[in-house]
């Protein structure tokens, strides 16, 4: 509502969302190129435990939300960064099925939000707003 009362057309805005939630999921649903992001974020958390500069600066980002984390030693800074690499495991076939029927569903109803119907929809509006001036 605040992007059209600032003036951004509805007819502009409702395909660009359609348009850019449907990346989104698509994006997602590339699950081969999601398990490469994540061996690759995997490795990085296990390199960065054992890099005690990277440790110090986690920790003061930690402490930002938790002032506890200064507390942290760097053992258990390394260990909770090898406890966020093991969460990074590769998506399971369930999930990569799960990925592409969402992205089937969205498909779907995405159709009934097609260019013409916001076209129409734009068009009916305007002779509403016009005839009301």
């Amino acid at each position: 509502m605040e992007l059209v009362r600032s003036g951004v057309r509805e007819d502009f805005l409702i395909p660009s969302l359609r348009d850019m939630l449907t990346e989104e999921l698509q994006h997602l649903a590339k699950t081969e190129a999601a398990d490469m992001r994540r061996e690759s974020t995997r490795e990085s958390f296990h390199r960065y435990a054992a890099d005690p500069e990277f440790i110090g600066r986690f920790r003061d980002d930690l402490a930002l939300r938790d002032p506890a984390a200064r507390l942290m030693s760097d053992e258990d800074i390394a260990s909770h960064l090898h406890d966020m690499a093991e969460r990074l495991r590769p998506i399971s076939h369930e999930e990569a099925q799960e990925a592409w029927s969402r992205i089937e569903r969205w498909t779907e109803r995405t159709s009934v939000i097609s260019d013409q119907v916001i076209k129409d929809w734009h068009d009916r509006y305007t002779t509403r707003v016009l005839r009301d001036i």
